[in-house]
């Protein structure tokens, strides 16, 4: 798992591995470092205000409740 997504959102949050994969699969494509931060950020606070497993996701528009 990325460290910096474990520590944001805790090892037992179920989007956690999933997002580690994505980004340990950009990093062996020799994507950028500014890549891996921008896709670590985006998906780490997306995955912040969701709770479900990745098969509860679907493409329903998500909103922020504190927008």
């Amino acid at each position: 798992m990325d460290p910096a997504v474990t520590e944001q959102l805790g090892q037992a949050h179920p989007l956690a591995r999933h997002i580690g994969d994505f980004l340990t699969g950009l990093a062996n494509a020799n994507a950028s470092a500014h890549t891996l931060r921008a896709y670590r950020g985006d998906l780490a606070g997306f995955a912040a205000h969701r709770d479900g497993e990745i098969g509860d996701l679907d493409a329903t528009p998500q909103r922020r409740a504190d927008l």
